[in-house]
């Protein structure tokens, strides 16, 4: 889970850039008639992001060859992405880019971890394809959050949204939420869980827990932990076999001090605190 500095690009700039590219006439006329319609509801879309009511846009049922709005179908839409602001050769594919690199070391906001591979629509373009080239609803992400994460399912209540990386703040990114226990199998292993501060409001606690969720974040951490303990371990039993349990905690410390200045709720943090809380691994259950 990271933050975001929201794209500040001016969406009819985008959509104008993005409709540059296309030859038909026809279909220029339809979005160009579509494009005050969204500017607003780009607006609207900012506002809602900011309150977490982004679920409450109504979603788009029909298929491809539907009308969504202003005589413009979901496929259109679809077009508009793939081949007007994606395509390598139009002009829009700046922005495209822009985006791809916009995540800080090219790590996906979603889960802290995966390579930004592609960019994820927020809000699913195969229910909300009105907003495909909105660049506030296109999010830098790896390919298993993209792919294999919360796909086209949409939230119904406020609880059940993923947090947002550009809208998020505060409480979600200032207080330790991620946590681990440690399970005392040979070897070692770790498992995720979410305990949440109780001041938090029970839908603070429930959007964490549908993000946690959406992208399968306790297998995917705990594959990630698995092979960190398999140098970790080895590395202690080598090197400081022999020290006390409060010689052990001093080495996972300098570890932890570092992680959590960086990601209050990274994988790394909440597992070597876990590490540092158990007496069994740190009194020699590294070593099995």
């Amino acid at each position: 889970m990271r933050v975001l500095t929201q794209p500040l690009y001016d969406p009819l700039e985008v959509l104008t850039e993005c409709i540059s590219g296309i030859s038909d006439h026809a279909l220029v006329a339809k979005f160009q008639a579509f494009a005050p319609s969204h500017l607003v509801q780009a607006a609207e879309y900012v506002d809602k992001a900011h309150s977490a009511n982004l679920y409450k846009f109504p979603s788009f049922q029909g298929g491809k060859a539907d009308v969504v709005t202003f005589g413009v179908t979901k496929g259109e839409f679809y077009s508009l992405y793939a081949q007007y602001f994606v395509g390598k050769n139009k002009t829009a594919r700046v922005y495209y880019d822009a985006l791809m690199v916009s995540a800080p070391n090219q790590k996906c906001p979603y889960c802290g971890f995966g390579h930004v591979y592609t960019l994820d629509h927020y809000l699913p373009k195969a229910k909300f394809p009105q907003f495909s080239t909105l660049i506030v609803n296109l999010v830098p992400a790896c390919r298993d959050c993209n792919e294999g994460g919360k796909r086209t399912s949409t939230a119904a209540l406020a609880a059940e949204q993923p947090l947002h990386p550009y809208f998020d703040r505060a409480p979600f990114y200032k207080v330790q939420w991620l946590f681990a226990r440690v399970v005392e199998s040979t070897p070692a292993s770790v498992e995720f869980y979410v305990s949440c501060p109780l001041s938090w409001s029970a839908e603070q606690q429930k959007r964490v827990r549908a993000h946690f969720k959406a992208f399968n974040l306790k297998k995917r951490y705990a594959v990630e932990a698995a092979e960190e303990l398999s140098t970790l371990s080895p590395r202690l039993k080598t090197y400081h076999l022999h020290d006390s349990i409060d010689e052990i905690r001093k080495q996972l410390n300098e570890t932890l001090a570092i992680e959590r200045a960086k990601h209050q709720n990274s994988w790394m943090t909440a597992m070597y605190a876990a590490l540092i809380n158990n007496d069994w691994y740190c009194g020699g259950g590294f070593a099995l």
